[in-house]
């Protein structure tokens, strides 16, 4: 429990994957990570929270595993303000599964649509852009 109202104003940044947010209200849990889980205050996943979270609050995607990659779906009905700019620690490749016109973007870069491999360099801050239906992407590692 955050006791300084100063501290709510903060931003955050998952020290486990780097997604970052901003402390706006005197949440219950203002330090887990909504992405990986990772609760930066109590140093400990928390995998069973963060399905949870996903589920009640309409998270932008979903992931599986398939052949050893990480496949995310992104919603055809998400809502573009929800989709925010974040750096992974990894260096990665985006592979589209399927024809989409949704786009990708590169801290000051144009948008560029993915209909290719498209390689995410490792601290690069990139955004996905809302297209038409949903987006089914394969990461994988470099």
């Amino acid at each position: 429990m955050i006791k300084n109202f100063e501290e709510f104003k903060s931003k955050v940044i998952c020290s486990k994957c780097d997604w970052s947010w901003q402390i706006e209200s005197e949440d219950e849990r203002p330090y887990f990570c909504h992405k990986c889980g990772y609760d930066n205050k109590l140093k400990e996943y928390d995998i069973p929270a963060l399905k949870k979270w996903q589920i009640e609050n309409d998270f932008p995607f979903s992931e599986s595993i398939k052949d050893g990659y990480i496949i995310r779906e992104f919603k055809n009905d998400i809502d573009q303000d929800l989709l925010v700019w974040h750096r992974d620690y990894e260096n990665r490749v985006i592979e589209p599964i399927g024809k989409t016109n949704w786009k990708i973007q590169f801290e000051n870069k144009l948008p560029v649509e993915i209909n290719k491999q498209i390689e995410i360099p490792k601290g690069t801050y990139h955004r996905v852009i809302k297209g038409d239906g949903s987006l089914k992407i394969k990461l994988i590692k470099k």
